[in-house]
């Protein structure tokens, strides 16, 4: 958790040990395998491994290590999805909908998994004119709308599938209804309304059978 690299001591014939495929055949490693008494810190010593003939590992700096072990917890977050792009001319795109899953269930360390807040993902609407699903991938975010990188904590799934609603839009006019009056008949009365015409997005059956919309 503390150390990420340490530098290695290597001993043997000076042809091998300034061989340039040398750096990329020494490891380390640290043993957690024998850990047993829960959460906290612990001091271990790393392992070198070395896999070149006549070269040795004879220490590292530092020459111990501070690992941090933590408990491992489950919690559910929500799924949120956005659209982005810009649908087929005369269409919109509605609010996608996630439709394997609602929510995800995240799985880390207890200290790291209480900064996740939801998961989020995109997906593309450009140029589409029918309602589609697809699938999106997710990332972990932080109540600051702020991706989480870098850490233990891990997800059930990486994709989620999104329904996306695409609506036409249409134009419809508007009208109103005249009746006569004591002193004047609708044929005497002419009428201005402003707009004439309001944009419809929905359904696009529905929409089909809307020709004018009547104020009263």
């Amino acid at each position: 958790e503390y150390t990420e690299t340490v530098n290695v001591t290597v001993y043997g014939q000076n042809n091998d040990v300034t061989n340039s495929y040398l750096p990329s055949r020494v490891s380390v490693t640290v043993d957690v395998s024998q850990i047993t008494d829960g959460a906290g810190e612990y001091t271990l010593t790393p392992e070198i491994n070395v896999s070149m003939n006549g070269v040795e590992g004879r220490g590292t700096t530092p020459s111990r290590v501070r690992v941090l072990v933590d408990e491992v917890t489950t919690a559910s977050v929500p799924v949120r999805v956005d659209a982005t792009g810009t649908p087929a001319d005369g269409y919109r795109a509605g609010t996608p909908e996630p439709t394997s899953t609602k929510e995800i269930t995240v799985q880390g360390p207890t200290s790291e998994l209480e900064e996740v807040e939801y998961a989020y993902g995109t997906v593309d609407v450009s140029g589409r004119n029918s309602t589609f699903t697809s699938e999106c991938s997710i990332t972990l975010y932080n109540d600051a709308g702020e991706s989480i990188t870098g850490t233990h904590v891990t997800s059930q799934t990486d994709t989620v599938t999104v329904r996306v609603p695409i609506y036409p839009i249409e134009s419809v006019p508007l009208t109103v209804n005249l009746t006569d009056g004591n002193t004047l008949t609708s044929e005497q009365v002419d009428v201005s309304i402003s707009p004439p015409n309001v944009t419809l997005i929905g359904d696009q059956n529905t929409l089909a059978g809307i020709t004018e919309i009547s104020l009263g």
